[in-house]
This record gives C-alpha cells, sequence and structure tokens, in this order.
C-alpha cells in the first residue's frame, strides 16, 4: 500500500465485504480521497487471441467488487 494526503494505491489485497463475492482481489486500486472517487485496475496478457473476451469477463466479474470498494472509499 502506498499513501498520501490526496491518494491510496492499494495492490495484492482483498476487499473485505459483508457477503461471498467472486472477484475481490483486483490488481490494484487507486483511491483519490480528495473527491471520494477510485479506480479498479485488474490486468490481462495482450498477446492473448481472446483479450476481448477477457475484457469482458473482468468487467462483468468486478461490478459486486465495484460496489464494495466504492462503500469503503465513502466511509474514508
Amino acid at each position: 500500500m502506498l499513501e498520501n494526503d490526496n491518494y491510496k494505491l492499494l495492490w495484492d489485497f482483498s476487499v473485505g465485504t459483508d457477503h461471498e463475492i467472486g472477484a475481490r482481489t483486483p490488481h490494484m486500486v487507486i483511491i483519490d480521497k480528495r473527491d471520494k472517487s477510485c479506480q479498479i485496475i485488474d490486468m490481462a496478457i495482450k498477446e492473448d487471441d481472446r483479450v476481448r473476451e477477457k475484457e469482458d469477463k473482468k468487467v462483468e466479474k468486478c461490478h459486486d467488487l465495484e460496489r464494495e470498494v466504492r462503500k469503503m472509499v465513502l466511509e474514508m
């Protein structure tokens, strides 16, 4: 974790949730403390033939994670 007055960068962590969700371990989360927003970053290998398919699956899996991270940011 890296943190200063404006931002927090989290990686290699599992988001604690009140209920079971499938995707709880994004590659990175960048939290903007000033406007209470965040970016979830998840990566895939570029050389894979099915990059678009993988991207769509990751976006779909992250909807629940997005909601949980948003709650975490608002509580800061």
